[in-house]
This record gives structure tokens, C-alpha cells and sequence, in this order.
């Protein structure tokens, strides 16, 4: 059932330049603009479905959608999903291409029922298909219990292997997308029983918590929203690890007080004494796969992290590159990501080149001194996978995939470089010709390459430039590089949501562009910092804070792997200053998959002596 409300009222001004094109605020005339009296909006509630249609009907005009102080979209035919049953406000204002009316109006619309989104819910429990989750042992707190309606730790916290002695910390809880839980008792093949429980009474035989012995089962899962919260719901006489009484095995519903993909908080609270539980992901063995996955850098700190020898050998016996020597050739600003699911992408980095040898043929036109060379590039996108001959382990990237540094034609045609040594930390790699053998050094670890770790700067403070400016947004959202519609964005305070509706599969096909009145200087260095969230995996988002008209002068770019749900931090300390009167933040969701919902917040750019 739909409900239609219609209104004709007034709007408050407001400066909401960020929203409109460039050309609406040319020629701006104070008899232009709207008037309050006029505003025609029509508010649309689907009561199935819980969302609210916001149309503004006034020919030519802006609409801006207002719900709390930091809480706003100005969005034409917004959608918006709300959670609970009840009465909600929203504060309409307007604008054109001569300003803004001098009124607004508050009003109301009334949803019958409580519905939640669970899909992220449902994401983040089953890993996208299977996720098997444990008792954070290694973690205080994470058993405990307290009054109702608390935290559940007030009374008593675990600490670090308490219960080791009672079975749960093997018991293995598996969750699948298809909303199959199965519950596996572990080695021991026991169940942790708080001892005022009365069910398995033949084990509670000491008058003391206790173990009893059960199977393995499989039953269903979902979730439900009781009042403003979302609870893990399980059929009756269903149980995770530990089973605090009776009335949570009778009707087990489980508060979910925060969720990653690394971390679940639990709170099952019956009314009289609220228990805690938090669960981690299952450990277990990574994969060669695995391993490799993360960004990589050069080894610059190394003796020998280029170098060459003759074919057949371990490549360092003709020549090795002392730390930090290949700085000038912008080597060292690379970066290598390996996805596990064989997705690879090479950053150039700040100075946007990659390093050729001078005997290679490609790029002549760079290669005009008869010495090693740098080809301008942008971020490429690529695959790889392991190949296996024998002994030995290769890294196969398609013809073409840069690597770090092209040594010859043959690197060029054929990527495939053997493994010499891969750990967590280390890789080294080689590429022989049946002529000469190149050795690649590369680390993991931020810290060999004087990189920055992600830092989250204060995005209230009053030295956040981003605060204080004035914007306008320009898109470009061309799937198959055919443009189309640009994504709806919704600003909630310092927080700008995308809605992607059609997926995208390169990069640059799907920059949001905010052409700030933001003014550096080279004088002052300057640290920056925003915080990523997608709904959906994809192999990354690509940030740049560039000249608005000048894509080539820029602080940097970085291009980062997003996993769903999970936030991802990009920040730059101590950047030197460049001389900029307008800074434009880029950001481009090319690879989105179909129907992506993200959102950068935490936007800070400030002067590096500044707090």
C-alpha cells in the first residue's frame, strides 16, 4: 500500500551550491527567486516496503531534503528505506539558479511497520557464502553478563582463555547466505550450560556451569527488529556457544550490538540479566592465495632489490641496486595489489611513470637518451594467477601487466616470474629470458617504504578546511564508457553517500568530482585523511586531490581494494604544499558492481600544524 502526501509550502534559505551545476550560478537575479508559497512536493510512503519517495514538483528548482542537523539529501524523487514503524519530520527547503527561498516547512508521514535492509546483515555473517565464526577467546570480555538492559559486563567479564576448561572456545558457529546455521560442538563435543539452566539436567550434576554432550545440527537463521534494534533470531531450543537459561534456549534472540567481517557483539538479555558474547572469525590456514593479497612496495631499504645476473641464476650476480638507489627514477612511490581472487593493479603512484629499461623496445618515444626511462601511466588494472611447473612457482600476469620495472621485451610480452621467496612480508621474484635474470624485491610492511600508516585526522576540528568550503559536484558515470545518469548522492553531516545502480568495469568510469574553493599553498604542508564504505566488494575506489583544471598537478593518487562493509582508510601526513586557488577531491568508483551503495566520510584536509 502507497500513500501519497502533497504539499505547497515555504522553505528557509539555504547555501547549497554543492549540489548544482556549475552553470546554475552564473548569472544570478534576486527576482528570480523561488518563492516559498510555491513549493509543490509530494511525499510517496510504500507501507510493504518501508520506503519514502520524496518528489519536488516546482519546474526548474532544487529540492533539499532535510531530516536531522546533519541529515540531508537534495535529491529529486529520493528514496529513503526507514527501519522502524512511526511518525518522522522532514524539513523541506529550496533553491534555483538565483538562490534559495526564504522559508521551509516541517512535516509529517507515518510508516504502520518496522522493516530493516538485512542484506548487509546477512553479508557480513556469511562472508558473502559460508563464514564459520568462534568465541573471541584472546579477547576481554568476551563473556560476561549484567543487569538488563546493560552492556552485559558489568557483573562479570571473561577474561583472555577463561573458560578454557569448559569446551566453548572450539565450538564452531557457520553461517551461509542462504540462511542455514549449523552449530558444531567441537573436539569435545559439548555444549557450555550456565547451571540455573534446567535443561540437560542429567549434566548439571554439581550445581555449577557444566557441559553437555550434543550433536551437530543445522537449522535456520534470520534477523527481526524489535524497537530500534536488530536481533539474531534462531529457532527454539537452538543455541550458539553458550547457553546462559532457559528462556534464551526457549526463544533464542540475540541483540546485535556491532558486527564486521572481524567482529560480532551479542547481548541475550531475558529480562533479568543481560549476557554478553562476542565472536570472531574461525582462524585457519591461508592459502599461498591468501598470502599474496594486500598492496606491496618496493624493498627499497634492501642491498639487491634490483638486480641482474646471468640466466639460470639467482639474478643478483652482475649487478645490485644499494638502498634508496633507483629513487630518482620514482620507483619507490609503487604499489602492487593482489586480490586472493586473482585481481592485480598497479599504482604508479605520485609521480604517475613506470620505470623500462633503455634495451627495451616499447615507448620509443620516451626512450631518448639511451638511458632507463619512465612511461607516464595511470593506474592499471589486470589479473594474475600461480602456475606450477615442478618445483617452481610462477606468478602469470596477462601480456602488457606492468610489474614493478620492465627489464626486457620478453617481460613486456610474457609476464611470468618465478618465486623465490614469499612470506607475509617478503616477496621476491625473478624474470629470466634465457639471456640475463632480473630479481624484484618487494615488502609489505608501510613502514619500508616511508609510507604513512592510515591515520584518521578529527573531522570536527576547526582547522578542517573541507568544513568551511564551498563546492560543486561533477560526474561522470559511463559504464561500457557510454555516460549515463549521474549516481544520486546523499549528505548526512560529513558523510556523502552513492547510490551505483549499473556496474562499471574500469577505472574512471564512475568519478564523483568535488570542485572546492579550497586554497593551498606551498608553503605550508597539508594532511588529509577519508574513510571508505562500500555495500559490495570491489577491487578499489581511486582517490585524488588534484588542481580543479588540472588533472596532472595533484598532492597524490591511490587506488584502494574495498571489501563490503568494511572501512577503508586513506591519509596523507606532512604533504608538501602545492600552490592551488581551487582543490578538486576525486574520487572514482570504477568496478562497482551492479547496485553499490557507498559512502566516504571523515573528509579532512588541514595544515599539518594544525590539530
Amino acid at each position: 500500500m502507497k500513500t501519497t502526501f502533497n504539499y505547497i509550502y515555504s522553505l528557509i534559505a539555504l547555501s547549497l551550491m554543492m549540489t548544482a551545476c556549475e552553470d546554475d550560478f552564473k548569472h544570478p537575479s534576486e527576482g528570480g527567486i523561488p518563492l516559498a508559497a510555491n513549493i509543490n512536493c509530494e511525499i510517496i510512503v510504500d507501507q510493504e516496503e518501508n520506503e519514502v519517495t520524496f518528489n519536488l514538483k516546482n519546474p526548474g528548482c532544487n529540492p533539499v531534503w532535510i531530516f536531522s542537523e546533519k541529515e540531508l539529501s537534495t535529491v529529486n524523487g529520493l528514496k529513503k528505506v526507514f527501519a522502524g514503524a512511526g511518525t518522522y519530520t522532514v524539513e523541506v527547503k529550496i533553491s534555483n539558479a538565483n538562490g534559495i527561498s526564504d522559508g521551509s516547512v516541517t512535516h509529517e508521514f507515518t510508516l504502520n511497520n518496522s522493516r530493516v535492509d538485512f542484506s548487509r546483515y546477512y553479508s557480513i555473517f556469511s562472508g558473502g557464502e559460508n563464514k564459520s565464526w568462534m568465541i573471541a577467546k584472546d579477547e576481554s570480555g568476551h563473556l560476561g553478563c549484567g543487569s538488563s538492559g546493560s552492556d552485559g559486563l558489568e557483573w562479570w567479564s571473561a577474561q583472555p582463555g577463561d573458560k578454557a576448561d569448559f569446551g566453548v572456545y572450539d565450538d564452531i558457529m557457520n553461517f551461509s547466505i542462504d540462511e542455514k546455521y549449523t552449530y558444531n560442538p567441537g573436539e569435545g563435543g559439548t555444549v557450555f550450560v550456565n547451571k540455573d539452566c534446567s535443561i540437560f539436567p542429567e549434566y548439571n550434576t554439581s550445581g555449577e556451569d557444566f557441559m553437555a554432550n550434543v550433536e551437530e545440527y543445522e537449522t535456520d537463521y534470520g534477523f527481526v527488529v524489535k524497537g530500534a534494534d536488530v536481533y539474531l533470531s534462531l529457532p527454539a531450543k537452538s543455541y550458539l556457544a553458550y547457553i546462559p537459561n532457559d528462556e534464551i534456549y526457549n526463544e533464542p534472540l540475540f541483540k546485535i550490538v556491532s558486527f564486521s567481517n572481524t567482529k560480532i557483539e551479542l547481548i541475550a538479555d531475558n529480562g533479568a540479566i543481560a549476557w554478553k558474547m562476542v565472536l570472531v572469525p574461525l582462524t585457519k590456514e591461508e592459502t599461498p592465495e591468501d598470502k599474496l593479497a594486500g598492496t606491496w612496495y618496493w624493498a627499497k631499504n634492501n642491498m639487491g632489490h634490483l638486480s641482474c645476473g646471468p640466466t639460470g641464476t639467482n639474478g643478483t650476480e652482475w649487478w645490485q641496486a644499494q638502498a634508496g638507489e633507483k629513487e630518482d627514477f620514482g620507483i619507490y612511490n609503487h604499489s602492487l595489489t593482489f586480490s586472493a581472487n586473482g585481481e592485480y593493479s598497479f599504482n604508479p603512484g605520485e609521480t604517475g611513470t613506470f620505470f623500462v629499461n633503455k634495451d627495451c623496445s616499447i615507448y620509443p618515444e620516451y626512450n631518448t637518451n639511451g638511458e632507463d626511462f619512465n612511461v607516464p601511466t595511470d593506474i592499471q588494472n589486470s589479473t594474475w594467477k600461480f602456475v606450477y611447473e615442478g618445483a617452481d612457482t610462477y606468478i602469470e600476469f596477462p601480456a602488457h601487466t606492468i610489474v614493478g620495472y620492465v627489464p626486457n621485451d620478453a617481460a613486456w610480452e610474457t609476464p611470468k616470474f618465478k618465486v623465490i621467496t614469499q612470506t607475509e612480508s617478503d616477496l621476491h621474484i625473478l624474470y629470466d629470458n634465457g639471456d640475463i635474470v632480473w630479481q624484484m624485491q618487494f615488502v609489505k610492511e608501510v613502514t619500508e617504504i616511508d609510507k604513512d600508516e592510515p591515520v584518521i585526522y578529527d573531522p570536527d576540528s576547526e582547522n578542517n578546511l573541507w568544513n568551511n568550503c564551498n563546492y560543486v559536484n561533477h560526474y561522470y558515470y559511463a559504464p561500457e564508457w557510454v555516460e549515463i545518469a549521474a549516481p544520486e548522492m546523499t549528505v548526512n553531516g560529513n558523510s556523502y553517500s552513492f547510490a551505483l545502480p549499473s556496474a562499471t568495469y574500469n577505472q574512471w568510469q564512475a568519478q564523483a568530482h568535488f570542485k572546492t574553493d579550497i586554497k593551498t599553498n606551498a608553503s605550508t604542508n597539508y594532511d588529509f585523511c577519508v574513510v571508505i564504505n562500500s555495500s559490495k566488494d570491489f577491487n578499489g575506489v581511486t582517490v585524488k586531490l588534484a588542481l580543479d583544471g588540472d588533472d596532472d598537478t595533484f598532492y597524490f593518487i591511490e587506488k584502494v581494494a574495498v571489501k563490503a562493509y568494511e572501512d577503508i582508510v586513506v591519509s596523507r601526513t606532512n604533504m608538501p604544499g602545492i600552490d592551488m586557488e581551487r582543490v578538486n577531491f576525486v574520487f572514482d568508483f570504477g568496478g562497482c558492481a551492479e547496485n553499490t551503495e557507498l559512502t566516504l566520510s571523515n573528509i579532512v584536509l588541514k595544515d599539518t600544524t594544525m590539530n
